[in-house]
């Protein structure tokens, strides 16, 4: 994530009158990497891991990919 411009209100409806398929679909994962040089992105993105039950979210900067990479698939496992 590089920037982030909030969403309109419609926008976000849409979102939210999409939230049991998405939720479906999070269920199909165990973990999820965020990319960002910008702390409160980094935070947000793991306090939804919290939030979403079964779903572990681990922030990275940006130029730490092969880490977050290694950290999915279970060889960086200190979460």
């Amino acid at each position: 994530i590089v920037e982030y411009h909030l969403p309109s209100l419609g926008a976000m409806g849409v979102e939210l009158s999409r939230l049991p398929s998405m939720m479906r679909f999070i269920r199909k994962f165990d973990r999820a990497a965020v990319l960002s040089d910008t702390n409160w992105v980094k935070k947000v993105s793991e306090a939804e891991g919290f939030l979403i039950p079964g779903l572990d979210i681990k922030s990275f900067n940006r130029d730490q990919r092969d880490q977050a990479e290694a950290w999915l698939e279970g060889f960086g496992t200190d979460s």
